[in-house]
């Protein structure tokens, strides 16, 4: 009864690391080039996109903490429009931890 549970998982990682050898095959293959119609629609999604628009990076002072909403606001990088109260409200309830945390440990 053993052999065959150990058999059967045998099969399996044959299959598997079969699997996994051929990747890399696959990988190599060249890419084909897009259809007409392909780059007519990207083309067309690339318009619509506002690549031009540059505040979000121009505000990540705010995410990586190194300056306040209010500070911001302050020299006029932000408009908060209607209930001021609400949005700091909000911003109280997110958490605060370390920017440089450990995302991977022994």
């Amino acid at each position: 009864m053993k052999l065959n549970k150990l058999a059967g998982y045998m099969a399996i990682a044959g299959v598997c690391s079969s699997a996994v050898i051929s990747l890399p095959a696959i990988a190599q293959e060249p890419g084909k080039a897009a259809t007409a119609q392909t780059k007519e629609a990207n083309d067309a999604l690339y318009t619509q996109l506002p690549f031009a628009d540059k505040t979000d990076f121009a505000n990540a002072h705010i995410i990586l903490k190194e300056e306040t909403l209010k500070q911001a606001e302050n020299q006029g990088d932000v408009r908060i429009s209607g209930n001021h109260a609400k949005v700091v409200d909000l911003l109280s309830y997110m958490d605060k931890f370390e920017f440089w945390f450990n995302i991977v440990t022994p």
